[in-house]
């Protein structure tokens, strides 16, 4: 029991979501054959700095049944997942019009000692794909991406963001001051992982725990398969791909952020032959054009539009636009 720690032993996801219930399920991995612990505590909420609520709290209770995910132990074999529950009932979903917080308070039981306590903020991310398209709540959302710019402080201006419809991008996953802001503000968040496989799988499982983060980004060198969905089952996966490249077939249908040539033109019709025979085969596009000149972020939001445009010409209609700055892959 050495090496355990309670902080990173955690995860927290959900399963079951309808308008009237959802389950949200604690899992820790404790150490292997010791089956004196359990996990007890409670979830509050909702909370929303955008709007009055009524907070409830519902205590967490052994899991009823098994979760939908496979992970059944960890890669060294030292630690099994240990679960418990809480039932929302009536839940309010996160979404950048209304970003609904729950307080959860996990405590770690052996026996009659209590080890350690955790307090998380986190909130049901309900961002799906359905034929190649983002949904969110049911409707249809297009994404538009521009680079997180390096003094954003406060949710001043992640307000005037959110009301232009304005998500970030990050290479650091691991700012949880930016994360935390967006969570209550209300702007989705695309972050950048890793090329180590081992740290990208950290990482992701530290982001699953913010709402904001509508994906997490890999390169191709990193392979996705099913392992990413035990470690973070409610977060999108997405695969960073020139255009230049051999595109492989896709079962997953993981989404596909295409990085735009340098000299990209609106004539470029080979580039737009490949987005729209991804669109076709039901992947979800994204395209991504890399400014070689920083640009206050409205001004880079308004290249989103300017993309979207240029490539509605043709035909495409995508999944979302990225409009970054220097650096910023």
């Amino acid at each position: 029991m050495n090496n355990w720690n309670a902080e990173s032993s955690l995860d927290l996801f959900f399963d079951g979501v309808t308008s009237l219930r959802a389950q949200l399920i604690v899992r820790s991995w404790t150490p292997t054959g010791d089956t004196q612990w359990r996990i007890t505590g409670f979830v509050r909420g909702p909370y929303c700095q955008h709007a009055q609520t009524l907070p409830a709290t519902i205590p967490l209770s052994p899991l009823s049944s098994q979760p939908s995910i496979s992970a059944t132990a960890s890669a060294d074999g030292a630690h099994t997942p240990c679960y418990a529950e809480a039932i929302l009932l009536d839940p309010c979903g996160w979404s950048p019009a209304l970003p609904a917080l729950y307080d959860v308070h996990v405590e770690w039981w052996r026996g009659a000692e209590l080890v350690a306590t955790v307090e998380r903020r986190w909130g049901l991310r309900l961002l799906e794909l359905r034929r190649g398209q983002f949904f969110l709540e049911g409707r249809r959302t297009v994404l538009r991406v521009v680079s997180a710019p390096p003094d954003l402080a406060g949710t001043a201006a992640l307000a005037e963001m959110r009301e232009a419809g304005t998500s970030l991008w990050t290479r650091d996953p691991d700012s949880s001051w930016l994360l935390s802001e967006a969570d209550q503000a209300g702007v989705f968040v695309v972050a950048q992982l890793s090329d180590n496989v081992t740290e990208a799988h950290r990482q992701c499982r530290a982001l699953v725990m913010h709402p904001s983060v509508a994906m997490v980004v890999v390169s191709a060198r990193v392979a996705v398969s099913a392992v990413w969905r035990d470690l973070a089952p409610n977060v999108l996966v997405g695969v960073l791909a020139r255009c230049d490249e051999d595109w492989p077939d896709d079962v997953s249908r993981v989404p596909r952020i295409v990085i735009l040539p340098n000299d990209f033109r609106e004539e470029d019709e080979s580039l737009t032959s490949k987005l729209l025979a991804g669109t076709r085969n039901g992947q979800a596009m994204l395209a991504l054009e890399q400014l070689p000149s920083p640009l206050v972020w409205s001004e880079a939001r308004q290249g989103c539009d300017a993309l979207q445009r240029t490539l509605a010409t043709k035909g495409a209609d995508l999944a979302g636009y990225l409009v970054l700055g220097p650096g910023s892959l």
